[in-house]
């Protein structure tokens, strides 16, 4: 290198000081021409906070939670007076004023874990280890203990003991807030315990600190990581119980119970009770290294604006693949919209062809009732399903967009097509099938055709006879046949009695 040369923003200092004499020592000399050459250049990656809607949503919900000890926001009044508008944190516990008590995506279907680990509490195989943890952790649950502290220690010598460690009195980073238990990758918590000695020993729920620990441990990390749900699993511990409830972040906290409470005091000859503290556990242990797994390979860099889609104003369900029902083909596809706000009801645009789909989340489905029907062109035709974690079932069908509900139609339509509506049923119901839920939501008519129309929504389907009603129909704003019961068979008239319902009031004939 020569001296006093100028380097520029593409030099390899290794190049330039190749010729340096060994144990020499070369000299750079940096000029800052003025203050203002000193700004950083704009960056060619996306400011999470600023551009993501998710972020900016997260932002605003930050803005107004206002941080709090979560001991006191743990108190049941305490939490209930931020139960509304845009402090609301969807948990099952009730909403304050008009808002939704629910979030449409629930936790089980922003990340594939807290889904299996609901599968896992009812039906993992168990090996000799998961019932010598549960044995051990149902003696020190059913201890009574001199104060909290001591139940922690308690707990956790046992849970250490069968190499599950947590982390006692851990600091949230950048506050005066201590947890009574975590576990944690980096800033990164995956799992919070929070103990009570027993159940009322002091003002605060468990499940609601739990929670509110959960939003401290995440203000930081919430804005600036807007495409991860930051799943984690908490845990309400009090007296010899525990509630197991998955946590993430949508636009706002989403918490959602995963398992029914589970006590640990039970008899010894109770072997159904044993299997269900055995299985919890072990299904604690499989979800807590499989977080583990996902936050040691997580990243927090935002993606560059060149390759980044628009973004959308609200995370999806993790899914975004599902194999043919013919061959064995996977298919791709990126989400586009929700197709009605409060389903699980998305419009998708598929990788291979750029062809439009629409993909819905539902706990039951008929594939047997859809694809008869969809052989005789009265259902849309399906393209896959797949099975998830949760209980989940993912139907793919074409999305109909040259199709529109019979409740959006608001020409009366003739006759001729609810004849033909009625002779589809009838055939329907001579192969023993059933639909059950025969609205006028659940009619498709072509927008240019008044011939064409698509029975749609077959959650409720099935074989006549063994197919039923959901436990929670609702009979009071939907008029039904009045032999309609919360799980009730679901009879073959019930759907022509809905149909002629829907023919009384569309029908211009």
């Amino acid at each position: 290198m020569r001296t006093e040369s100028c380097l520029t923003g593409e030099n390899l200092l290794g190049d330039e000081f190749r010729e340096v004499p060994f144990l020499d020592l070369p000299a750079l000399v940096i000029e800052l021409p003025n203050k203002q050459s000193t700004q950083r250049s704009p960056s060619v990656f996306r400011s999470a906070s600023r551009e993501d809607p998710v972020a900016r949503a997260r932002d605003e919900f930050l803005s107004g939670y206002q941080k709090q000890s979560p001991s006191s926001g743990g108190i049941p009044s305490t939490f209930r007076s931020r139960q509304h508008g845009n402090t609301f944190i969807p948990c099952g516990r009730a909403c304050n004023d008009n808002c939704s008590d629910e979030e449409t995506i629930p936790t089980t279907l922003l990340h594939p874990i807290l889904g299996q680990f609901a599968d896992d509490c009812r039906e993992l195989e168990l090996s000799a280890e998961d019932h010598l943890l549960a044995g051990d952790l149902e003696i020190a649950m059913s201890k009574f203990y001199k104060d909290e502290a001591a139940r922690v220690e308690g707990v956790s010598m046992v849970l250490i003991k069968h190499k599950i460690h947590l982390n006692v009195s851990s600091k949230i980073p950048n506050s005066r807030y201590v947890m009574d238990a975590d576990m944690s990758v980096d800033k990164y918590r995956y799992v919070i315990a929070e103990f009570k000695n027993e159940a009322g020993g002091t003002q605060a729920e468990p499940f609601l600190e739990a929670i509110a620990y959960y939003v401290e441990s995440t203000r930081e990390l919430a804005p600036k990581i807007p495409r991860s749900p930051l799943p984690c699993l908490l845990l309400a511990i009090y007296g010899p119980h525990i509630v197991f409830a998955g946590a993430t972040w949508n636009r706002r906290p989403v918490v959602q119970v995963l398992s029914m409470p589970v006590a640990f005091h039970i008899h010894h000859t109770d072997d159904r009770l044993q299997l269900t503290v055995a299985r919890h556990m072990a299904a604690f242990r499989r979800a807590s290294e499989a977080l583990r797994t996902y936050y040691e390979q997580i990243g927090d860099i935002p993606i560059p604006l060149s390759t980044c889609p628009p973004a959308a104003k609200a995370l999806f369900p993790y899914p975004t693949s599902y194999g043919t029902l013919t061959g064995n083909a996977v298919k791709t596809f990126q989400y586009k919209t929700q197709v009605v706000e409060k389903k699980l009801v998305f419009f998708a645009t598929q990788d291979d062809d750029g062809s439009c789909i629409c993909v819905k989340f539902t706990q039951t489905y008929s594939v047997e009732a859809h694809q008869h029907l969809a052989s005789r062109k009265c259902a849309p035709a399906m393209r896959g399903m797949k099975n998830l974690p949760g209980g989940w079932i993912m139907i793919v069908v074409d999305a109909l967009l040259e199709f529109e509900t019979l409740y959006d139609r608001k020409e009366p339509l003739p006759s001729t097509l609810f004849v033909k509506m009625e002779k589809t049923l009838r055939d329907f119901h001579e192969h023993r099938f059933v639909h059950g839920d025969i609205r006028d939501v659940n009619i498709m008519v072509h927008k240019e055709s008044i011939d064409e129309f698509r029975f749609i929504d077959l959650d409720w389907s099935g074989v006549s006879g063994l197919a039923r009603y959901p436990a929670r129909i609702n009979t009071l704003t939907i008029k039904r046949p009045p032999n309609v019961i919360s799980r009730g068979i679901i009879a073959p008239e019930d759907d022509l009695f809905m149909l002629d319902g829907i023919r009384k009031l569309k029908c211009r004939d």
